[in-house]
């Protein structure tokens, strides 16, 4: 009894500190990226380091540095864009592009790799263009505007997309290089390029298939790279406490949207 009620005792909680609205100081809506909100232990791993250290709020995150959550916690950043990304638990994510600055940038868009887990992004549409973000997995990658959606990997890197704003589009990588060496002749080796492939009972190749997701819509991409589209229950989802308190949350950012777009324009001008 006391395991069964632990994990809703926990969500309460975290339902709780969620219900306060957000406040994100002047430091914070700067053009950086930054942990904004963090419920339990959650971890990071700067670029170049091996070790994970602690997270707190208002650390800013760089391109290359990895973020992970373990059992019952969960974080959220803001990125430069304003758009917001959320982590549930048991989640690793890699920050492979990043856009920190609005004028003069050579990366354009934003890039999230999901290693494991469970995410959440709000996109926010400030000025006159859409915040640009893709998010990848093992076998699949992303491409997100004017958009909300959460996605999950799995262990075998199966990938699910759930779209409830707007819409995504999504397609399948290439299929990984890997080289292998053969025989060695004196001081020089020669080396082959293998090209990895599907099974051979569903071959699947990097230019199959390209999808669009539209609004309340689910695709779900298997590791063979095979995909299947449906419709979202719209009742199940209402009783799922991950999408619940996310848009909880959302509502609370909409409202800091003139106070974002405000802020965005202020540091632009400077």
């Amino acid at each position: 009894m006391r395991k069964k009620l632990l994990p809703l005792l926990i969500w309460t909680m975290i339902s709780y500190f969620l219900s306060f609205p957000l406040s994100y100081s002047q430091e914070t809506t700067s053009l950086t990226t930054k942990i904004t909100f963090l419920v339990g232990t959650v971890e990071v791993q700067k670029k170049g380091e091996t070790t994970w250290k602690k997270a707190k709020i208002d650390l800013i995150l760089s391109k290359h540095d990895k973020i992970k959550t373990w059992k019952d916690s969960l974080v959220e950043i803001l990125l430069s864009n304003f758009s917001v990304v959320r982590l549930g638990e048991l989640t690793t994510v890699e920050i492979s592009k990043l856009q920190d600055n609005l004028q003069d940038n050579k990366e354009k868009e934003n890039l999230l790799n999901i290693l494991f887990g469970d995410i959440w992004i709000k996109t926010l549409k400030l000025i006159d263009r859409d915040a640009r973000i893709k998010i990848m997995s093992p076998i699949a990658v992303a491409g997100i505007r004017g958009t909300v959606l959460s996605a999950k990997v799995m262990e075998d890197s199966s990938t699910s997309v759930n779209v409830y704003q707007g819409e995504v589009r999504v397609n399948n990588l290439p299929p990984k290089k890997e080289t292998k060496i053969e025989k060695k002749e004196g001081l020089y080796e020669i080396a082959k390029t293998y090209e990895e492939t599907a099974k051979p009972y569903h071959e699947v190749s990097c230019q199959e298939w390209c999808e669009i997701v539209k609004e309340m819509e689910r695709i779900t991409i298997s590791p063979d790279g095979s995909y299947k589209k449906s419709q979202i229950d719209q009742e199940a989802i209402g009783l799922d406490s991950w999408v619940k308190w996310n848009r909880e949350r959302d509502k609370s950012l909409e409202s800091l949207k003139d106070d974002l777009k405000d802020e965005r324009i202020k540091d632009i001008k400077e």
